[in-house]
C-alpha cells in the first residue's frame, strides 16, 4: 500500500507536542493509507520529550508515526523575552528543511508520498518551506476557536482600520468580537497582544494562516481520590509553567483551610536564578490539604469539561485570562478567583488573597446541582457525543482527511 505522508510540526515544549501526536493518532488510526512523521524541536530546558516519545515506540501506532528529533538549539535569548518561542522555531528552520528535502525524495518511491505539512499554530514560518516543495500546509491550532476568531479579529483591526492594539493595555475599555456573545474587557487580553515586542509576530501568525489550506483545532493519589464522596475534591493545577512564590502559597493554604473542602494540590517551586524554566516540588507539602482550581489553559479546560468538572478559574499566562473570560462569562462553566491575574513576559500581578481564593472555591464546591454543575454536564455530554460516529468532530476528521488524499490530484 502506498502511503500519504504527513509532516507534524509541533512548537517545541510538551503541551504542544501531547496534543499535535494525539492528532495524529486520531489520523492514521481513521485510515490506513496515512502515515506521519513528526519533527520534534527541542527547547534547551526541556528534558522530558525524549522519555515521551521514547514511550509512544513501542505502541501500535509505531508503524506509521515516526519521531525525528531536531539537533537542540542553543539560545542567547532570554526565556522571559516575548521572541524566544518565535526564535527557537527560526533556528531549527534549516534542520526542517534539510530533513523535508530528504522526505521529498524518497516520496518518489511506491510506498510513500509526501502529501503536506501540518503546522502547530506558532510554526506558520514553515509555510514557506511547504510552498517550496509544492505541497500544501494545515494549521494545527491547540487553542480555543474563540482565540482564532480573537487573533484574526485583531489582525484585521490592526491592518484595515490601523488599530494599534497595544494601546488596550492598562485600559477600561471593553472590545466587541465575533466570536463572542459578550463585550470582552480589554484587561483579559493575552499579554502578547499588548506588549509591542510580541505583538508582530502574533499577528504575522494570523496572517499566514490565513493562507494555509485548512485550521484542524499516580496510583495512590487515585485511590485516595476513590475513597473520596462524589463532586467533594477540589483540585488544584496550574500547568507545566505554573508555579507560585512562597507568599502566594501561603495565601492559596490559608484559603483551602478556610473552606473546609478536601482537595488535591499540584504544588511546583518557582524556577531559581539560572535554573531557566525547571520547576521543581516544594520539599515541604504539609501545606497541600484540600481543592480544585484551574489556570485555564486549553488542554486542562477541554479535560475538565470532558469529565464534566466545573473550574474556578486562575488564569496566568499567554492567552489563560481569555479562556478564563469565555469559561465564567460566556459559557457559565467556571467560577472567577482572579481574572485579570498575570505573569508572563515581565509582568507581575499583586498576590491574591485567601479571600479571594476561598470567595471562588466555595461558589464553585457549595453550588452542587446548581446552575454551573448542570452546564458542565451538558458541555460534557456534548463533548463526548462529537466523537462518536456521525459526531462532529468524527466527520471533520473524515473531510480532512479526504481533504488531504485529494492533493494527489
Amino acid at each position: 500500500m502506498t502511503h500519504a505522508e504527513l509532516v507534524f510540526v509541533p512548537s517545541p515544549g510538551m503541551g504542544h507536542l501531547v496534543s499535535m501526536i494525539e492528532m495524529a493518532k486520531l489520523l492514521i488510526n481513521r485510515d490506513p493509507r496515512l502515515s506521519i512523521t513528526v519533527l520534534v524541536m527541542k527547547l534547551p530546558f526541556d528534558s522530558d520529550v525524549d522519555s515521551y516519545t521514547n514511550s509512544l515506540a513501542t505502541s501500535m501506532a509505531a508503524a506509521r508515526i515516526r519521531f525525528v528529533h531536531l539537533p537542540r538549539e542553543d539560545t542567547e535569548v532570554e526565556i522571559s523575552s516575548g521572541n524566544f518561542i518565535e526564535h527557537v522555531i527560526e533556528s531549527n528552520k534549516p534542520h526542517v528543511k534539510r530533513i523535508v528535502a530528504e522526505l521529498a525524495r524518497s516520496s518518489a518511491s511506491l510506498t510513500r508520498r509526501l502529501m503536506g505539512f501540518v503546522l502547530d499554530m506558532f510554526c506558520t514560518t514553515m509555510i514557506d518551506l511547504a510552498d517550496e516543495l509544492g505541497v500544501p500546509s494545515y494549521v494545527f491550532f491547540t487553542l480555543s476557536t474563540a482565540f482564532l476568531g480573537l487573533m484574526l479579529h485583531l489582525q484585521l483591526l490592526q491592518d484595515e482600520h490601523r488599530v494599534d492594539i497595544t494601546e488596550f493595555k492598562d485600559s477600561a475599555s471593553e472590545l466587541d468580537f465575533p466570536s463572542f456573545t459578550n463585550p470582552l474587557p480589554a484587561k483579559v487580553l493575552p499579554t502578547l497582544v499588548l506588549v509591542k515586542d510580541a505583538v508582530r509576530m502574533f499577528l504575522e501568525h494570523a496572517r499566514r494562516m490565513r493562507a494555509t489550506k485548512g485550521i484542524v483545532g499516580g496510583d495512590d493519589v487515585m485511590e485516595w481520590l476513590d475513597e473520596q464522596p462524589p463532586s467533594s475534591v477540589v483540585f488544584l493545577c496550574f500547568g507545566s509553567r505554573g508555579s507560585f512564590g512562597e507568599d502566594q502559597v501561603k495565601e492559596i493554604a490559608c484559603a483551602l483551610e478556610r473552606s473546609g473542602h478536601r482537595f488535591l494540590w499540584s504544588l511546583r517551586l518557582p524556577p531559581q536564578d539560572g535554573e531557566n524554566c525547571y520547576l521543581r516540588d516544594y520539599e515541604d507539602s504539609t501545606e497541600a490539604i484540600g481543592a480544585f482550581v484551574s489556570h485555564c489553559g486549553w488542554n486542562s479546560t477541554l479535560g475538565s469539561i470532558w469529565f464534566g468538572v466545573a473550574m474556578a478559574a486562575w488564569p496566568l499566562y499567554a492567552e489563560q485570562q481569555f479562556n478564563a473570560f469565555e469559561l465564567v462569562v460566556e459559557l457559565g462553566l467556571a467560577a472567577e478567583i482572579k481574572m485579570d491575574y498575570r505573569r508572563d513576559l515581565g509582568m507581575e500581578s499583586a498576590v491574591v488573597t485567601a479571600d479571594e481564593i476561598e470567595a471562588g472555591i466555595r461558589k464553585l464546591m457549595e453550588e452542587a446541582g446548581g446552575e454551573m454543575r448542570r452546564k458542565v454536564k451538558e458541555a460534557s455530554e456534548k463533548s463526548r457525543k462529537a466523537l462518536v460516529e456521525g459526531g462532529s468532530s468524527c466527520m471533520c476528521l473524515g473531510r480532512l482527511i479526504e481533504d488531504i488524499l485529494n492533493n494527489t490530484a
